[in-house]
């Protein structure tokens, strides 16, 4: 890049930035990726967002938070619009680099886009909270008081199902205690809710 710029006077494509952002990012090598990303928005169109996606989950990988926070910053900037994946890999390196409350902060920032969090990053959320010392149940109520959650039964039994098949019955029953109590949850299919989520967890 720099004898393109510098010797042979070559101004790179979007195109070649988006390549070695790409290869830095396959060599688990987020700053200098994120460097060129830099050297990119300077002086030419910015990459598409699969390139920021992929640079986020590489910084969460290498537990660079505040390199991905960067990252989703540098995309805002850009004016690229975030997608699902964006703020799930968003959330994942919150997670793999302990922060759970920047995760809440991210999971906010995924409802007000229009999107909502899946199974997966619910799970993982759940895990991590609960390793941090807190409770999966009140987590469970502070997200849904914030209108961050789901409203729909069916999302609540496949967290359930994926707890009880990762060992985690200690969260699912928490889970499940949780739908019970939750009026709006526990009141859908005619009071089945329960039911649904006991089947998909008998061994709870």
């Amino acid at each position: 890049l720099a004898l393109m710029k510098g010797q042979l006077s070559l101004r790179p494509s979007a195109a070649v930035y988006a390549a070695l952002i790409r290869v830095c990012v396959e060599a688990k090598e987020p700053l200098p990726a994120v460097e060129v990303l830099q050297d990119m928005l300077a002086s030419t169109e910015p990459p598409e967002a699969s390139v920021f996606n992929g640079l986020i989950e590489a910084c969460g990988a290498a537990g660079k938070l505040e390199l991905a926070m960067q990252t989703f910053g540098f995309m805002n900037r850009a004016q690229v619009m975030p997608n699902s994946r964006t703020f799930k890999l968003f959330l994942g390196a919150c997670l793999a680099c302990g922060d759970t409350s920047r995760a809440k902060l991210v999971l906010h920032d995924t409802v007000a886009a229009g999107w909502e969090i899946d199974t997966g990053s619910a799970e993982a959320l759940l895990v991590a909270v609960v390793r941090q010392g807190e409770s999966a149940s009140a987590v469970l109520r502070e997200l849904r008081g914030k209108g961050l959650l789901p409203s729909y039964a069916p999302f609540y039994r496949a967290l359930v199902e994926s707890l009880a098949a990762a060992g985690r019955q200690d969260i699912a029953s928490d889970v499940l205690s949780f739908v019970q109590a939750d009026p709006v949850l526990a009141g859908q299919a005619g009071g089945a809710t329960a039911g649904a989520l006991l089947a998909a967890a008998p061994q709870l």
